[in-house]
């Protein structure tokens, strides 16, 4: 429910891969890191220190023996010259023997050890290695190899030592006889209709060995609940699936489709939901598919959700079958007629590589776009295009020949494809970079005029690139392509390649205009262009966006464009929506976490009002677009119930109507452990009103204002936030003075109170904490000097500042008068 830091000591540098606690002296806790080696702590994680006399810097894995606190096995792989070793303390780190000598053939000393396991109070342990498993019955004096599989996790039942599970691999696999034999789980750890999942972490649970959890790479927890049952995902409440595709139902908007991205073994790869979201199940009989980029529906097969005509693109790859034979990889283009139940592949023509196992020399497919003109008297549509990654051979000669193209196209939906790039270069020399398409437009008036968009596969930034890339017009349905990306910028001067184009999407209110993503691929930042001619000439159209990796854009049928943004804890993604035709854009992201990476998005318009469905690194979320006047993030029917009738900061004037005032109510945040009782306000709920004033800048708009929960923000213990923590963005600004009013407080005055500010850390680059912000406070008004990317702002310097934080007291009698050490 709550959780504090407990990193003192160690390096800001780390990465903590394993932990181990001391069953005899819990409080004693061994971290295995890379690159800094082994830290212990005694005092359960209050402060850490090195342990590594001894040993090589990278730590994959670090057990405690369970009756001896000092003694402790790790193993170790140093991160620069690529050695291992399997390593023994008996002083609780102080000092470090390289026991690899112990593990006989098949052994190597290049080998990396994935686990260690005691077994219980036995005096018997297992050492999992790329090389193979070893086992140890005299306590680590010797041991000896267990013939069998390999895998990089080692559970033994709590109940039963004979009972063994190694995972790591396609299926898990079980010994009943400490190793002697194994037999592999396939079809009972199902990643999809007919393939085996991946399998991690393995685990009995203490109380019921019987019950086992395993983690899968891609499907999440799997749940044996018994012995010899079948074991099944257990993921509710889990919402970490990365979404790349998504679909609303043309007819009945309940019905929304979501494919899941960014995954290379057997998965769960296509959900359904007939509440709008509320619950979804998993629709994947007879897909091979591991993960969808794309989904669309054909409108003209929609009149019932069942007879609805899908068609999804993706990537597949050779997997284990529960056969135990190795499938061949398909063309990864898919087609469902009942409404997304069931799936079969439509890669006739989709070039594959010579097996077994086979392989699609298409690459990833990214869309798939239906030409709506093709549809033969209200039938099915028949003209599809789908754009992917394509293969380019080397031919010996310092060129390339095509082996795959990056645009296919079907004239009988989806049966049959012939590839249709021409004019779309190829690498110059060699096999890299070159373009690889990611996006195809149709213009609805006209079935033959299309766009496409590519990005640079293969860029290496220390090699010049000249290859084409960018956007790309045909006016023959395909037949033939020209580069049309004047104005987009290119990487390295004139001649060189344009930036990449992630997105691309034309405005069905004036279909000579389009807009799309242009990304530079070094820095990763991206900005919005348009085209008003059709293509011919692009121009930038980002004012509003803060600097980030747009990944969609799309156009309803009003001409109102949205975008959507990855970011990061400093450069917060999100999604944005310009009602002027991308003159100007306006954050549409409050109650998104700021380190979501928003990669796909889709907008309902069946209802009053457009509701926004995006799809990314945190699963779905929804966007009701209610009226909000001033675009601040508060609507109007909040700032309405601000005090003095609706004019928070008493200027006489509505805050709904000033884009640089925002009134909502404010929710208290506890502290953890430390909050003291009461601390969490009852009743009526309390506003907070916050207005800017420029200094320097036009500082004129608020964006995205907000207050913050308990699960929204770390804690700062030992202080609470008991009026509230607020978020908000200023846009066009360099510095502005702003003020806070927390209605209804009246208890700021004295030392326990200060304007806390979550924000990035003056020593260490890239980590951020809670600091102190200077401020003034009278009243309950807080007024604070804001300056773009210094203390106060969690951006960088450009041009927009979010702060986050609230006033914060000591509420324990030890801090009480600020007395901290």
């Amino acid at each position: 429910a709550n959780w504090t830091a407990a990193s003192s000591g160690l390096p800001a540098t780390v990465t903590v891969t394993d932990l181990s606690l001391s069953p005899v002296m819990p409080d004693t806790v061994y971290a295995a890191t890379v690159p800094h080696g082994v830290y212990r702590t005694i005092n359960g994680g209050v402060t850490w220190t090195a342990a590594n006399t001894g040993l090589v810097t990278g730590i994959d894995t670090i057990q405690v023996s369970p009756v001896n606190a000092s003694r402790v096995y790790a193993g170790a792989r140093d991160s620069g010259s690529g050695l291992s070793g399997f390593f023994e303390t008996i002083d609780g780190g102080l000092s470090w023997s390289d026991v690899s000598g112990l593990l006989p053939a098949p052994y190597s000393p290049d080998a990396v050890v994935r686990d260690i396991e005691f077994v219980g109070f036995t005096g018997e342990l297992y050492v999992v290695t790329t090389s193979g498993v070893f086992k140890s019955i005299d306590d680590g004096v010797s041991f000896s190899h267990v013939p069998g599989p390999f895998g990089e996790r080692i559970a033994v039942s709590p109940s039963n030592s004979n009972e063994l599970i190694l995972s790591g691999g396609l299926g898990l696999w079980r010994s009943s006889d400490a190793g002697v034999t194994w037999t592999q789980t396939l079809a009972d750890f199902a990643g999809n209709a007919t393939e085996v999942a991946t399998s991690t972490a393995i685990l009995f649970d203490p109380f019921n060995p019987a019950r086992k959890l395993a983690g899968s790479q891609s499907n999440g927890v799997y749940l044996q609940p018994s012995n010899g049952a079948p074991w099944t995902p257990q993921v509710a409440g889990m919402n970490s699936l990365i979404i790349r595709a998504l679909a609303v139902h043309p007819v009945d908007p309940d019905q929304l489709y979501a494919g899941v991205g960014d995954v290379f073994s057997p998965s769960l790869v296509h959900f359904s939901s007939n509440d709008r979201g509320l619950t979804w199940t998993a629709n994947n009989n007879g897909l091979g598919a591991l993960h969808f980029r794309d989904i669309q529906i054909d409108p003209f097969t929609a009149a019932t959700v069942p007879g609805t005509h899908l068609y999804a693109v993706g990537r597949d790859l050779p997997s284990l079958e529960f056969s135990g034979m190795f499938s061949d990889g398909d063309g990864s283009i898919y087609k469902s007629t009942d409404g997304g139940v069931s799936w079969v592949t439509i890669d006739n023509g989709i070039p594959l590589s010579v097996g077994p196992p086979s392989n699609t020399l298409f690459g990833t497919v990214r869309e798939v776009a239906l030409d709506l003109n093709s549809s033969i008297a209200g039938g099915p549509v028949q003209t599809l295009y789908a754009a992917g990654t394509g293969t380019y051979q080397d031919d010996g000669m310092g060129g390339s020949t095509k082996i795959a193209g990056v645009i296919y196209k079907s004239t009988d939906a989806g049966a049959n494809w012939t590839v249709s790039d021409n004019g779309i270069a190829g690498p110059v020399s060699g096999i890299s970079p070159r373009p690889a398409a990611v996006k195809i437009v149709i213009d609805p008036s006209d079935s033959n005029t299309l766009y496409a968009a590519t990005f640079l596969t293969g860029y290496d930034p220390s090699v010049p690139s000249t290859v084409n890339n960018g956007i790309w017009k045909s006016i023959d349905a395909g037949a033939n392509w020209t580069h049309s990306s004047v104005g987009l910028p290119t990487i390295s001067g004139p001649g060189s390649s344009e930036y990449s184009v992630l997105s691309l999407t034309i405005d069905p209110t004036l279909t000579t205009r389009l807009y799309a993503s242009v990304h530079e691929p070094s820095t990763l930042e991206s900005e919005v262009y348009k085209s008003e001619d059709s293509g011919a000439n692009w121009a930038v159209a980002s004012t509003g966006i803060a600097t980030s990796d747009i990944r969609d854009v799309r156009v309803d049928t009003t001409g109102a464009v949205y975008a959507a943004a990855a970011g990061t804890s400093g450069n917060p993604g999100g999604v944005y929506r310009s009602t002027d035709n991308g003159i100007s854009w306006q954050s549409l992201s409050v109650g998104l976490d700021g380190n979501i990476n928003v990669l796909t998005l889709k907008v309902d318009e069946s209802g009053p009002a457009p509701v926004l469905y995006i799809g990314g690194t945190q699963s779905i979320h929804t966007y009701e677009i209610a009226p909000d006047e001033d675009i601040d993030g508060a609507l109007n029917t909040t700032e309405a119930g601000a005090p003095n009738a609706g004019d928070g900061n008493n200027d006489g004037m509505a805050d709904s109507e000033q884009a640089q005032v925002a009134s909502l109510p404010a929710e208290p945040v506890d502290a953890g452990i430390f909050s003291q009782a009461g601390a969490r306000q009852g009743g009526a709920a309390e506003y907070v009103s916050i207005s800017v004033t420029a200094i320097d800048g036009s500082c004129s708009s608020l964006e995205d204002a907000q207050s913050l929960g308990d699960n929204q923000v770390p804690n700062d213990p030992p202080r609470s936030f008991e009026h509230g923590i607020v978020r908000f963005g200023i846009v066009q600004c360099e510095q502005a003075t702003v003020e806070v009013i927390f209605h209804g407080a009246t208890d700021f005055a004295g030392p326990d109170w200060s304007m806390r500010i979550f924000a990035p850390s003056p020593n260490e680059p890239g980590v951020f904490e809670w600091q102190t912000l200077p401020a003034t406070v009278l009243g309950n008004v807080w007024t604070l000097t804001l300056t773009d990317g210094q203390l106060g702002d969690l951006r960088p310097d450009n041009g927009r500042i979010l702060f986050q934080g609230g006033p914060g007291r000591f509420n324990d009698a030890v801090f009480e008068d600020s007395f901290e050490d």
